[in-house]
């Protein structure tokens, strides 16, 4: 948007003078250019003023960074200091701009605290903990974020504590918005969520948010494999309603099994995918590429295997099947032995499925009405063919989850990253926020 333009929402936010704020808002309708607006604002009109946005990602830390030297590079101003995270002018006011970490902000002094997609905050409790001291002493605080299910203390903050002005801001509000377009390219959930600001029932869902969200692992992809070399791909060919996902795991010396890979296809050949999946298989050097091979993906599945050899395999996904993948799967994520990236339809289809009994017991994974599970499947193929458990056999029909088994961090190493895609197709990752 342009952001020498602000409309109605943005004039009424930035009216608000409540030491507390809160903001519901869709995406990309401009509010993170509101907050550098205030912050740049405050900082040339106040001497010694401090501003801190704290964000849920470094990406996004530093795009707030750089909105506010937008607004003062045509001003010139005289810098004092001037560093990757913050800089501080000739008055000796600073804005700081920060990715999540309660540690990095206990103890700091600020004016003004902005906390930024608060909602997709890991840590999100003790974050406030930590900033509540800051504006102890009549400081500030305005918390933004697009909704990620009912839960969290965003969510709390939001329909709980009444010392909070409100602001909703839905994507009806943003008239530079193409509605259209945007709804074309999202599921139904999705778009409920990111854009009509609706938080999103969490009581049936088998990967709760705050699970997902601790796995999230900001420096995927990279450029580099590092570790024991043991990777794995996992595909889930597509009908023609559904998208074709192929999803690479890496596991290192660690025993931490990362995502280092993300394609989606949409009404693509299947030509055209097994010539990516070969450049893949060149590319990463994987051990296994487990494929679907349940009814549709029977005659792909022999496709694959008879270009690209034994090292494809193809898995009938029945229930007892589906069963032990995403048992494993869960268990990993409640470890700590595996790491995703903040990958919008990934961290949304994982919390869309839905496990349920029959009256006589069989097991049963679908999703939410309106999600797809292309990326579920992938990723539960590709983790358990880099995570050394051997055949996939079938787990009872019992309908109780598996137990929590949640474990201590893991320290690890070098974080394994990915390769350059280098091929005709272009990765879709979509960053929340």
């Amino acid at each position: 948007m342009n952001q020498r333009i602000l409309y109605p929402y943005q004039k009424n936010f930035l009216a608000d003078w409540n030491r507390f704020r809160i903001v519901l808002k869709a995406r990309q309708i401009g509010l993170s250019t509101a907050i550098a607006l205030e912050g740049v604002s405050s900082v040339l009109k106040h001497k010694r003023y401090a501003a801190l946005y704290v964000s849920a990602s470094e990406r996004q830390s530093m795009n707030l960074l750089s909105y506010a030297y937008d607004f003062l590079r045509p001003l010139k101003p005289k810098f004092l200091e001037e560093t990757k995270t913050s800089f501080t002018l000739a008055n000796g006011s600073s804005i700081y701009s920060l990715p999540n970490n309660p540690n990095t902000v206990r103890g700091f002094a600020a004016d003004h605290v902005y906390l930024d997609e608060f909602a997709h905050f890991q840590d999100d409790k003790l974050m406030l903990q930590a900033i509540v001291p800051s504006i102890s002493r009549g400081g500030r605080l305005t918390v933004v974020s697009t909704p990620l299910g009912k839960r969290g203390e965003f969510h709390r903050l939001w329909t709980q504590d009444p010392k909070f002005s409100k602001h909703l801001c839905d994507f009806t509000a943003c008239p530079d918005l193409k509605i259209e377009e945007l709804r074309s390219t999202l599921d139904e959930i999705s778009f409920r969520q990111e854009y009509c600001c609706e938080f999103i029932d969490e009581t049936l869902a088998y990967f709760p948010y705050e699970l997902i969200l601790s796995a999230v692992d900001d420096t995927l992809p990279g450029s580099s494999i590092q570790g024991d070399g043991m990777v794995s791909l996992g595909v889930d060919f597509g009908k023609i309603q559904d998208s074709t996902v192929m999803i690479g795991c890496a596991r290192s010396e660690d025993s931490v099994s990362r995502v280092v890979h993300l394609a989606e296809f949409k009404k693509a050949s299947f030509a055209e995918q097994l010539a990516y999946l070969e450049q893949l298989k060149d590319r990463l050097n994987p051990s296994k590429i487990l494929v679907d091979a349940t009814g549709y993906g029977i005659p792909l599945e022999e496709q694959a295997r008879d270009k690209l050899g034994s090292i494809v395999e193809g898995v009938t996904l029945t229930s007892g099947v589906k069963e032990s993948l995403i048992t494993h799967l869960r268990i990993a994520f409640e470890g700590r032995q595996i790491k995703i990236p903040r990958h919008q339809a990934l961290i949304h289809q994982l919390h869309g499925l839905r496990r349920s009994a029959t009256a006589s017991g069989v097991v049963r994974y679908e999703h939410e009405e309106g999600l797809h599970d292309d990326y579920v499947w992938a990723l539960a193929l590709a983790y358990h063919g880099c995570s050394q458990q051997g055949a996939i056999e079938s787990c009872g029909v019992t309908g109780d989850p598996p137990p929590d088994l949640y474990a201590p961090e893991r320290p690890y190493a070098s974080p394994i990253r990915i390769f350059g895609t280098g091929t005709p197709f272009r990765d879709r990752w979509w960053p929340l926020g």
